[in-house]
């Protein structure tokens, strides 16, 4: 990988791309005005989207990088191992309410899993 051209978000972990991401910033040698461009051109897909979301002012300021990572990271920002212990707890924690129908209950669980 060249240090010119930011990581590809391509189904590598989020947590490890961010990361990358930061080492790229921190190495390409450009001012930090154009990294919110440069990556926001590298992305493809519903990411690229996301982050064309974001102002032009956002992109283009000295912070465009980290206020893509975080646009992203309330979407991508959780690995499905996480994701999955999470859903794992949920479901463990999931209990009938002293009051509650099965149907209702059925129906919460149906909605919520």
């Amino acid at each position: 990988m060249s240090h010119k051209v930011p990581p590809v978000l391509d189904g590598t972990p989020f947590r490890i791309w961010e990361r990358e991401v930061d080492f790229w910033s921190g190495c390409c040698g450009l001012e930090d005005r154009k990294q919110g461009r440069v990556l926001a051109m590298s992305l493809k897909g519903a990411p690229r989207n996301t982050a064309f979301e974001l102002s032009d002012e956002v992109i283009k300021s000295p912070t465009g990088v980290q206020e893509i990572v975080k646009a992203l990271k309330v979407i991508y920002g959780q690995d499905s191992v996480d994701s999955q212990y999470k859903v794992m707890q949920e479901l463990e924690q999931y209990q009938r309410r002293e009051s509650e129908s099965i149907i209702s209950l059925y129906e919460g669980f149906s909605d919520q899993f």
